[in-house]
């Protein structure tokens, strides 16, 4: 008998720390799962934080690419443009002095002895030439002088 008594003692301790220990390992499941929600919870929040920050920054940069693409477009045809410019004024360049050209070799040839020569200028203006001293009027200079 004195077995069973010194057994229901050790038996009811044996009971009461196996129920502490029950209590302490539910307390850690309990701990645990909080701990796992809270940080579920906290990455979750940043998730969407970081979400409204890449949407936010996308529709930021997306304004600065479409100036910066109006920009290029701009500039690209203004270098265009220029370019024509450039162009048409070698062109009309080439025709004046092609022309000048035709009228000095007319000149120095002897066809054209009198006058004036006339040529499209720059920006389509007619522009007049003399093409020097008319060999008839300083003869009849001369003519006139002599009696």
């Amino acid at each position: 008998m004195s077995q069973l008594v010194d057994e229901s003692p050790n038996k009811a301790r044996i009971q009461q720390l196996a129920e502490k220990l029950a209590g302490l390992q539910a307390g850690l499941e309990d701990e645990k799962i909080l701990r796992i929600d809270t940080i579920e919870q906290r990455l979750s929040s940043l998730d969407d934080r970081m979400k409204a920050a890449a949407a936010h920054d996308d529709k930021k940069y997306r304004a600065m690419r479409e100036a910066v693409a109006k920009v290029s477009e701009s500039m690209e045809n203004e270098r265009k443009a220029r370019e024509a410019l450039a162009e048409s004024k070698v062109k009309e360049l080439q025709i004046v002095d092609s022309r000048l050209q035709l009228a000095l070799e007319d000149e120095v040839s002897g066809t054209k002895r009198c006058g004036e020569t006339y040529f499209e200028g720059i920006g389509g203006e007619d522009q007049r030439i003399a093409l020097g001293n008319c060999p008839r009027e300083q003869t009849a200079g001369r003519d006139g002088a002599s009696p």
